[in-house]
């Protein structure tokens, strides 16, 4: 669906000046969403059991409706396998040349990492409340103890998880040695883990190239097909997750 968005964009405090708790979280994230443009018709945020968060409908949703849209502004994006290089948002992260040789969710890890250095530089962002609100870590088996790892009597998640590192320790090489500012490797693998638990794909309508894979300035689970242009509101339908 195709609309376009005069969508106001005023400066937010960060989420941990305006309140604290889920429900501060909740409250933060809502009244950015909100004064940033994005509708989310039927549904609200909230926290679930166990401290989940997300989204839940106020009322039924009916099939093939709309139930939330996102300004493009607001998302975070690369582009098939001909991305174009965000050299004046990078500060140094990376050359040109790496920047081809890294999967999608390295470069939107990337993307990640710029924008939380805008944050913490104080400087203008549109995706502060949101950058803010990202999980400062994700207790996946990257992070285990190859002991921790050997105790689950699963070879191949073991094998795995060392491909994995092996991989990952690859790409940061190469984002390091072409840096003048680079991340720690601790930093660059948590925006990979960001990028790849909350980023989704799908076929765009020309004249955009088919493939890309997105973040959006509101995390969201969403159904594989949708359509999106410059200068619109992208509308998927699908469910929170922040």
């Amino acid at each position: 669906r195709l609309h376009r968005t005069s969508a106001p964009s005023p400066r937010i405090a960060p989420a941990s000046a305006r309140g604290g708790g889920a429900a501060g979280l909740r409250c933060n994230l809502g009244d950015w969403a909100k004064e940033n443009g994005v509708e989310t018709g039927v549904l609200e945020l909230t926290t679930f059991e166990g401290g989940l968060r997300g989204m839940k409908a106020r009322s039924p949703v009916e099939g093939g409706k709309d139930i939330i849209a996102v300004p493009e502004e607001l998302v975070l994006r690369v582009i098939g396998d001909t991305p174009t290089f965000p050299g004046k948002v990078f500060a140094g992260l990376c050359s040109k040349d790496t920047w081809k040789q890294l999967p999608w969710y390295a470069q939107l890890g990337l993307l990640v990492i710029a924008e939380q250095r805008k944050v913490l530089r104080g400087e203008e962002c549109k995706r502060d409340v949101w950058v803010n609100q990202l999980p400062k870590s994700l207790p996946t088996p990257l992070h285990w103890q190859d002991s921790d790892l050997q105790g689950l009597g699963y070879q191949a998640l073991v094998n795995s998880v060392r491909a994995q590192k092996s991989k990952w320790r690859s790409f940061y090489s190469l984002v390091k040695s072409s840096s003048t500012n680079p991340p720690t490797e601790a930093e660059f693998f948590h925006a990979c883990e960001l990028a790849r638990s909350r980023a989704f794909s799908g076929d765009y309508t020309a004249p955009l190239p088919k493939e890309q894979f997105f973040l959006v300035g509101l995390l969201i689970a969403c159904s594989e097909q949708f359509n999106l242009m410059p200068q619109g509101t992208a509308f998927w339908g699908g469910g929170l997750v922040v």
